[in-house]
């Protein structure tokens, strides 16, 4: 498997399998920023046959705490970040590794509101979606399936009032999802680094979102 930074250009993370070729995937991190966290679940998922490639849209800035991602969340410019993941989306779709002609998304919490929103924006290039905690409301050009997993209390992410808007938003654009909704969670379940992290549930979670990949790339 082989893996790194990308270049001083194109600030991101990159893990490829032991194949060097597979389907790709863009993986958008959350509020943390891209951290050792994230870049092991490009390793992770790059075990599992996948070429994965997560875009550092806070060039290089991680949070440790609560105040450190509010604030550098909150000095985001939104327009710019878009522009960086539709340039990762242009470049895992042209990259020489990648063999599948539609790629996945997968969002961590801040990340699921650009998940969303890419796959309406590149509707031809992205088939599938994958959400943890999070979500958002543009689905009127997509093609994608989307995947859900979500905390039973979560104060930080949506409800699930807003869960089921938005599984009622997919299925009136026409679109297929499967959302679950876990007990006795919290926010940042799937993050070995936090204190919310639930083992047995996020490898649940883990086995459920690889046996979704597989058949939508």
């Amino acid at each position: 498997m082989k893996s790194g930074n990308i270049n001083k250009n194109f600030k991101g993370y990159i893990a490829s399998p032991e194949v060097e070729s597979g389907p790709g995937i863009l993986l958008l991190h959350p509020w943390w920023g891209l951290n050792d966290f994230f870049k092991r679940t490009c390793e992770r998922l790059a075990g599992e046959g996948f070429v994965v490639l997560a875009p550092d849209y806070y060039a290089g800035k991680i949070a440790t705490t609560i105040e450190e991602a509010e604030h550098i969340k909150n000095n985001l410019d939104f327009n710019n970040v878009l522009r960086t993941i539709s340039k990762s989306v242009e470049f895992l779709n042209t990259h020489p590794s990648v063999i599948s002609p539609q790629i996945a998304v997968i969002g961590f919490s801040l990340g699921c509101r650009f998940a969303v929103q890419v796959a309406d924006h590149f509707p031809n290039r992205i088939s599938a979606v994958v959400l943890f905690y999070g979500g958002g409301d543009q689905f009127n050009h997509a093609k994608a399936t989307y995947q859900g997993h979500f905390p039973e209390h979560d104060p930080w992410g949506v409800d699930q009032e807003e869960i089921d808007m938005m599984n009622n938003q997919i299925h009136e654009a026409g679109l297929t999802s499967e959302f679950y909704t876990y007990s006795n969670t919290r926010h940042w379940f799937m993050e070995e680094d936090r204190p919310e992290y639930n083992a047995e549930v996020a490898e649940k979670a883990w086995k459920r979102m690889i046996s979704f990949l597989n058949p939508n790339l």
